[in-house]
């Protein structure tokens, strides 16, 4: 049984249309979601871990992922206003709401006065990780990292180290 030419082409035309719209919700429904942002800000961070108080930024480097050096999370270095406090929060730009390991460790040392203040944490978490530190004067030594696929991202800030 022979088709005709018109009958062809109204199957050719119905794959198509109907192909168009797999091909429109497949794409749709396979391309990845707007990227999500973290809802907490630094001062934030220093808010939760301390307890209150207005925080100003003094440093902030981008934390990026060692295999592609793709942005992964923001390091900063924040000071208490009217009390004498440092703050270090490592904020996630990837793998928002995901728990994955974070590390966060600021020194504060002064080495004429022969003091320093050290904290760290580290936990799985999946959205901040911030320490608080005594004012001492002096150096401000503030290194983060966050596990990201099968690798890290890490980065240091230095404040008065000379």
């Amino acid at each position: 049984m022979a088709i005709s030419r018109a009958r062809v082409s109204r199957i050719v035309r119905r794959l198509a249309f109907c192909c168009v719209g797999a091909i429109a919700a497949t794409t749709v429904a396979v391309s990845p979601a707007r990227a999500a942002t973290n809802p907490w800000t630094a001062a934030e961070a220093c808010n939760t871990t301390h307890g209150g108080g207005r925080w100003n930024e003094v440093a902030r480097t981008d934390v990026h992922y060692a295999a592609d050096n793709m942005k992964i999370a923001d390091l900063y270095l924040m000071h208490g206003d009217g009390f004498e406090k440092w703050c270090g929060v490592l904020i996630k730009r990837a793998d928002i709401g995901k728990e994955t390991s974070l590390l966060i460790s600021l020194t504060v040392s002064n080495k004429a006065d022969n003091k320093w203040d050290e904290a760290d944490d580290t936990g799985r978490l999946s959205h901040f990780i911030a320490v608080i530190a005594d004012d001492l004067g002096g150096c401000k030594y503030l290194v983060g990292r966050q596990d990201f696929r099968i690798n890290f991202g890490d980065g240091t800030i230095q404040r008065g180290c000379g």
